[in-house]
């Protein structure tokens, strides 16, 4: 069977066909655009174009989009998306109307989780949690072989997780959540306001550049500032995966992200943490893996929902 995956964030939109057999997965074809007009009937429209540009697209083929931000509990409103600006906005139904599709929606980390889950490094295991960190932090589950969505469809927030009381202001409002001390954007913040010569060289004096794996490689230097943040940063993530081994007693723990892909100190200094977390029979049991999947996981994922929900 085939079907349209969707990954639509703050500023580009994908667009993929894909073919979908057994465990197997493969676009057809794909398109990205910029998302130059962020009203919702005006994405909603370029997704209905682009879709029917599509090499070998049928009218029956359903529609799965995976979306940065906060569904309600039915998944058709998008209650808060920040990188789009949007609040309670009925966009599943617009791209219904716009596109004569069958159409789902996830969260864009959900997508990506049920992509590992199917096609990835979770294949073949009934429970996974996933974590990606990359600006943020975020992440889904699979529980016996299902999408995890909790009680409101809001679960996996696990860059909000409190890990300091009081402390660092959160994108989000609140103070002390995970993402204030391991998302790339705080890492960057940090050291660009204590910036050392080690960071400007690594830069060429251009700070506006910086990313994580420029903290990472200045701590890998010996700039000892730096090394403070990746450590502080580790410490908190390798006891959060401690946690979320202990409540989810998931297989496997798949982590991925540009900050995890391009932060070889800060991945080492997780996994010890992890490591040295004391005996507990679920941390005993999972597997710390790195996602498989490729940058197009959210698109494929998207698509195989959309392939479940219309069978």
């Amino acid at each position: 069977m085939q079907a349209i995956g969707i990954d639509l964030g703050g500023t580009n939109l994908r667009i993929a066909l894909v073919a979908i057999e057994g465990s197997t997965a493969r676009v057809i074809e794909e398109q990205r655009c910029a998302v130059a007009n962020r009203e919702p009937q005006a994405v909603a429209a370029v997704i209905a174009e682009t879709v029917d540009q599509l090499n070998g697209v049928t009218k029956q083929d359903p529609v799965g989009i995976g979306i940065a931000g906060m569904l309600d509990i039915t998944g058709r409103v998008m209650t808060n998306s920040p990188n789009l600006g949007w609040r309670n906005v009925p966009f599943m139904q617009l791209v219904e109307q716009a596109t004569a599709r069958k159409v789902v929606m996830e969260n864009d980390l959900g997508a990506i989780a049920w992509a590992e889950h199917r096609f990835g490094a979770g294949r073949g295991f009934a429970n996974m949690v996933c974590v990606f960190i990359g600006t943020g932090v975020g992440g889904g589950a699979v529980l016996d072989g299902h999408p995890y969505r909790g009680g409101s469809n809001t679960s996996m927030e696990i860059g909000h997780v409190r890990v300091v009381p009081g402390g660092n202001l959160c994108g989000c409002g609140a103070h002390g959540c995970l993402e204030a001390y391991v998302g790339g954007a705080f890492l960057t913040k940090l050291a660009r306001q204590n910036a050392s010569d080690t960071v400007r060289a690594l830069v060429d004096g251009d700070l506006d550049t910086l990313h994580a794996g420029h903290v990472d490689d200045a701590a890998r230097a010996g700039d000892e500032y730096c090394r403070q943040i990746i450590a502080q940063g580790a410490a908190f993530l390798g006891g959060v995966f401690g946690d979320l081994s202990v409540l989810f007693n998931p297989d496997v723990l798949v982590i991925g992200g540009t900050v995890w892909q391009g932060c070889p100190l800060l991945r080492d200094m997780t996994v010890r943490v992890f490591s040295e977390l004391g005996p507990a029979p679920a941390r005993a049991h999972v597997r710390l893996v790195q996602a498989e999947l490729p940058d197009n996981a959210g698109v494929v994922g998207a698509a195989d929902l959309a392939r479940m929900s219309a069978q």
